[in-house]
C-alpha cells in the first residue's frame, strides 16, 4: 500500500510538473476551422478524428498521450462508510485513415490505457486495457450515398443520449439541406443490446430539425424509442434547443411507455469582456421513461470542455426525474473556456426507488426533493498540441435520501497531441 501510495503521488507530481511546464509555453492560435457542416448524422465518416501526419499518399495518422486523475468521495450513500476512490489513468491513442481508392476509405481508432485504482477498502493495483474504439470501411455510392460497416462511433443527433462504439452497418445520404440514415448494429463492448435505427434531418445555417426511431432489444426486453428535436444554430446573441422523446414496450418501472422533454435557452453577450453566456435548462422524464442503453448525456455549449449535461457528480438518467439547470459560461478566448453550473433535481413521483445515477443510495419515498449540485467545468488549449481539462463538483442529497451526506468529484486531465 505504501509503495502504491508513493507511486500515485509520483504520477500526481509528474502531472503537476507537466502542467507548470505547459503554462510557460506561449499561446498560439489554433488552426482555422473549415466551413461548418450544419448536418449531424449519428454516424458520419467525414467527421471522424483528424489525422495530421502522412505516410505516403494514401495513409495518414495522428495520436495523443494523456494522463488524468479522478477523485470521488461518498458515491455510495447509506453504507455507513466514508468511501473514497482515486484513479490515475494514462492513455495512448492512435487514429489512422486510409484512402484506399477515390470512393473507399478506412478508419481506425485504437486506445491503450493503464489504470491505478485505490479505494478506502483496497488497492486494485495497476491494470491495462487495449480498446479498438473504431475500425470501419466507408464506400461512396451514387447520389450522395455512403455505405459504412465495421466498428463505428454512434452518437445520437444533438448528443442527448447515445454516444458509444457499435459494430454494424450504416447507410447515409446528405445534400445541402437534408440528410437521412439507417443502421443495424450491436453494442461493441458489452455485447448486450441489438439495435435498428432510422433518422431524418432538415438543416440550414440557422436551424436543424429532425426525428429518429430506434428499436432496442436488450436482455430480453424490447423497446421502441422515438424522438424529435429543433435547435437554432450559430446565433450570435444565443438561441434555444428543444428535444422530445418517448419509449414504448418494456419501459421503466414496469410500465409500457414513457416520455421525456428537454429545453435549453442560451443568451450570449459577445460584446462584453470574456463573452459570457447564460444557459437555462429544464428536462423531465416520466416514471416510465428510459434512455437507450448506449446513452452518455455528454454535450458541449460552445467552449473547449465537454461535460455531462445533467450534472458532473450526480450524472442521472432521465427516468422519473426533473432537472433544472442554470449555467454561466465564460469564453475569454478561442483556446480557453470555463462554465459554472448548478442543477436542482426532483422526482416526478416520490418513490422508494432511487434515481438511476452515478450516486447510489436509499430513498424514503416520502419526498420528491432529490438534491442539488454545483460544479465547475473548464478547458484550456495553450497551443495546438496541448489540452488541459478540469471539472469539480459537489452534490448535496435532498429529503428524498435517507443519508444526506455530500458527494464530491474532482477530475483533471492533460493531453498532448501529435
Amino acid at each position: 500500500m505504501v509503495f502504491v501510495a508513493n507511486r500515485l503521488k509520483l504520477v500526481t507530481y509528474a502531472l503537476s510538473v507537466g502542467l507548470l511546464s505547459v503554462l510557460a509555453l506561449p499561446e498560439q492560435a489554433l488552426a482555422k476551422k473549415k466551413p461548418r457542416d450544419h448536418s449531424h448524422l449519428a454516424f458520419d465518416a467525414d467527421k471522424r478524428k483528424k489525422t495530421k501526419s502522412s505516410i505516403g499518399q494514401r495513409l495518414s495518422y495522428s495520436g495523443s498521450i494523456g494522463i488524468s486523475r479522478l477523485d470521488e468521495h461518498n458515491l455510495k450513500l447509506n453504507d455507513g462508510v466514508d468511501d473514497r476512490s482515486l484513479q490515475i489513468i494514462g492513455t495512448l491513442s492512435f487514429a489512422f485513415k486510409a484512402q484506399i481508392s477515390e470512393k473507399i476509405r478506412g478508419f481506425a481508432h485504437v486506445e491503450l490505457s493503464q489504470t491505478d485504482k485505490t479505494t478506502h477498502r483496497q488497492n486494485y493495483g495497476s491494470y491495462s486495457r487495449v480498446k479498438i474504439k473504431e475500425a470501419h470501411l466507408s464506400f461512396g455510392l451514387a447520389d450522395k450515398h455512403t455505405l459504412s460497416f465495421g466498428r463505428m462511433r454512434f452518437a445520437e443527433p444533438r448528443r442527448w443520449g447515445m454516444d458509444a462504439s457499435v459494430d454494424g452497418i450504416h447507410l447515409g445520404w446528405r445534400d445541402d439541406k437534408t440528410a437521412w440514415e439507417a443502421a443495424l448494429f450491436r453494442d461493441a463492448f458489452e455485447k448486450r443490446g441489438a439495435y435498428a435505427f432510422v433518422h431524418a434531418q432538415r438543416f440550414s445555417k440557422k436551424f436543424a430539425i429532425g426525428a429518429y426511431g430506434l428499436i432496442e432489444s436488450l436482455e430480453g426486453k424490447q423497446r421502441l424509442h422515438i424522438a424529435g428535436y429543433l435547435a437554432t444554430l450559430g446565433k450570435e446573441r444565443g438561441g434555444y434547443d428543444l428535444y422530445a422523446a418517448s419509449v414504448f414496450g418494456d419501459a421503466a418501472n414496469g410500465r409500457s411507455s414513457g416520455f421525456a422533454i428537454d429545453a435549453n435557452l442560451v443568451s450570449r453577450f459577445s460584446g462584453v469582456r470574456w463573452k459570457p453566456q447564460l444557459i437555462l435548462g429544464l428536462a423531465a422524464g416520466s416514471p416510465g421513461y428510459v434512455q437507450p442503453d448506449l446513452n452518455s448525456n455528454k454535450a458541449r455549449d460552445g467552449g473547449q470542455a465537454q461535460f455531462h449535461r445533467f450534472g458532473t457528480v450526480f450524472q442521472p438518467d432521465m427516468s422519473n426525474l426533473v432537472v433544472a439547470t442554470a449555467a454561466l459560461g465564460l469564453r475569454p478566448s478561442k483556446t480557453f473556456s470555463v462554465d459554472l453550473r448548478a442543477h436542482a433535481y426532483a422526482q416526478m413521483q416520490a418513490s422508494n426507488f432511487a434515481p438511476v445515477a452515478r450516486v447510489q443510495g436509499l430513498t424514503t419515498g416520502q419526498s420528491r426533493h432529490v438534491g442539488h449540485e454545483f460544479s465547475i467545468v473548464g478547458a484550456w488549449r495553450p497551443n495546438k498540441k496541448t489540452k488541459i481539462e478540469l471539472s469539480a463538483g459537489v452534490f448535496k442529497p435532498g429529503n428524498a435520501y435517507s443519508d444526506r451526506s455530500s458527494v464530491k468529484r474532482v477530475y483533471l486531465r492533460m493531453t498532448k497531441y501529435f
